[in-house]
């Protein structure tokens, strides 16, 4: 912060211009209250699918994969993106190796993660329910299981508060004009 002042004040001087800045400490303060506050809202939910004996053949998940619209990414996992390009959810391979189109033919895993992150999508709700349904569809196809990240099965009973979980942490970023999805909060969280 004291080199970006200093930075500004030299360049104001060369400009014959004036640098107005705020108060280190002001700034100092501000900037540690929304680390406290981004800290506190800045969660990612997983959904897992895991085998129940037979691992998940690569060829089938990135068959499923990609009917449902995910393609793989330079971080070697499928996301999921909306029309505008936006990363909506993505999916992990649990085990160590992450996905690639040439290595989908041979590999096989026992284990995956849908995971939103919740400040970066809009109507994480919404986006949740197609990540659920999305999660079930690989559970039923690969005769796996919906697990939460203690192995536990998941019921809708135990999907609902998740639900509205989402819906106050979106609530919590609008109120301090961070609306879920926005630019500016995707770059904050990002």
């Amino acid at each position: 912060l004291s080199l970006f002042a200093s930075a500004m004040q030299d360049l104001a001087v060369r400009l014959t211009g004036f640098a107005e800045l705020p108060s280190r400490q002001l700034a100092l303060e501000t900037a540690a209250q929304l680390d406290q506050f981004c800290a506190s809202v800045g969660i990612q939910i997983g959904i897992n699918v895991i085998s129940q004996g037979q691992p998940f053949q690569g060829t089938k998940l990135r068959a499923l994969a990609e009917a449902a619209g995910m393609a793989i990414d330079e971080n070697r996992r499928f996301v999921r993106r909306d029309d505008d390009g936006n990363v909506l959810f993505v999916l992990l391979n649990q085990e160590a190796s992450g996905f690639t189109a040439e290595s989908m033919r041979g590999m096989s895993t026992t284990g995956l993660t849908f995971l939103l992150d919740v400040p970066c999508v809009a109507y994480g709700e919404r986006v949740f329910n197609q990540m659920v349904d999305l999660a079930r569809r690989f559970a039923d196809v690969l005769h796996g299981a919906l697990v939460d990240d203690n192995r536990r099965p998941l019921s809708e009973s135990a999907l609902e508060p998740i639900r509205r979980q989402i819906g106050q942490y979106q609530a919590m970023l609008a109120s301090r004009q961070l609306p879920a999805g926005n630019p500016l909060t995707q770059r904050l969280f990002s």
